[in-house]
């Protein structure tokens, strides 16, 4: 009798170890499961503070200041850092803005954020396009479609028909070619313009002055002794200003009168064409031509870049929408500026 009471003790007893083990594992597998699913949470939560951080930063009245430091620098260079601020439960930890191209060569902006909640770090990178998307039509040629955006480019002529302040990034200087001009390769035109060989000088970087363009390929020179040959009135030439070092700095031009060019010619830069002007020859234009009420231009003219058209009278010109040269050439413009958010991902 007393064997058997010693049994079942000895049997209740391992029940009893067996059963306290089992829940001692539980209750730990739970209590790890609760601290990673509390993680999860903290982890979420420092996501959220960090996409929330973006669109702060987003909003702030500052931006348009930040995306024209940005734009100055190449696309390469260093991130521009964001002013602190505080936000939330936890800590900011960095916050920067940065630029890059599309597959089209639009520039996107990416505001990044990294946020820290309860030691748990959260990303988040706010893609967005700081300019009006009515600026990069498909063909090229802008025109008034309703009485919006004729309000819109009726704004932007009237200050392009001024002087852009200068120093600027990329336009060095605004000339005014008022009444019949007359340019050809030969001596310098006057207006503070000169003529050089286009194919004497090396390509510029898509990006302009900031970047150091490509190797010259074979047959290639930089011999610009002899800048204007009259002798060879069937040679490319291109138009700068004069006794600059760089040939490629291109300007703005505000025609009043008529403008006729002689020769293959290449400027880059603005060329606005007041009320009743007009502009014949062979030319090539790299940058933006804006056409006001009334102007005229001739179908051999050629852009790349961009035509704004007040007068209905570019349709015949070539073009090629080419937007690093919008860009460059409008992004100090009021009017040229439009942040419309793209896309924003979390934890990058």
């Amino acid at each position: 009798m007393k064997g058997k009471r010693a049994s079942l003790s000895l049997l209740m007893i391992f029940i009893f170890f067996i059963l306290t083990i089992s829940i001692l594992s539980l209750l730990s597998i739970l209590d790890k499961k609760l601290k990673i699913g509390l993680n999860h949470l903290d982890a979420d939560q420092a996501s959220y503070y960090a996409e929330s951080l973006a669109y702060l930063y987003y909003e702030d009245p500052s931006l348009k200041e930040w995306v024209k430091e940005v734009y100055k620098r190449p696309l390469d260079g260093d991130p521009y850092p964001l002013p602190a601020k505080a936000f939330g439960e936890g800590e900011v930890k960095e916050a920067f803005l940065s630029r890059s191209r599309d597959r089209e060569g639009k520039s996107q902006f990416h505001l990044k954020t990294d946020y820290s909640y309860r030691d748990l770090g959260g990303q988040c990178d706010l893609v967005f396009g700081a300019f009006k998307p009515v600026f990069y039509p498909e063909d090229g040629l802008l025109e008034p479609q309703d009485p919006k955006t004729r309000a819109l480019l009726v704004s932007l002529g009237e200050k392009l028909s001024q002087e852009i302040p200068l120093p600027s990034q990329f336009i060095k200087q605004t000339l005014r070619l008022e009444g019949e001009s007359l340019l050809r390769p030969g001596p310098p035109p006057g207006y503070g313009l000169e003529f050089y060989k286009k194919e004497s000088l090396p390509r510029e970087d898509e990006e302009g002055p900031l970047e150091e363009g490509p190797p010259l390929e074979e047959g290639e020179g930089q011999d610009l002794e002899d800048p204007w040959p009259s002798q060879d009135p069937e040679a490319a030439y291109g138009l700068s200003i004069y006794g600059q070092a760089d040939k490629r700095i291109p300007f703005q031009a505000i025609v009043t009168g008529q403008l006729e060019v002689q020769g293959p010619l290449t400027m880059k830069g603005i060329l606005y064409l007041g009320p009743g002007a007009s502009l014949e020859g062979d030319l090539s234009l790299e940058g933006v031509l804006f056409l006001d009420e009334g102007s005229q231009v001739q179908e051999t003219v050629e852009v790349r870049g961009l035509i704004i058209d007040l007068s209905g009278q570019a349709g015949a010109c070539p073009r090629v929408l080419y937007p690093p040269h919008i860009e460059n050439y409008l992004f100090l413009f009021e009017d040229f500026y439009g942040p419309h958010p793209l896309r924003s991902r979390k934890n990058v």
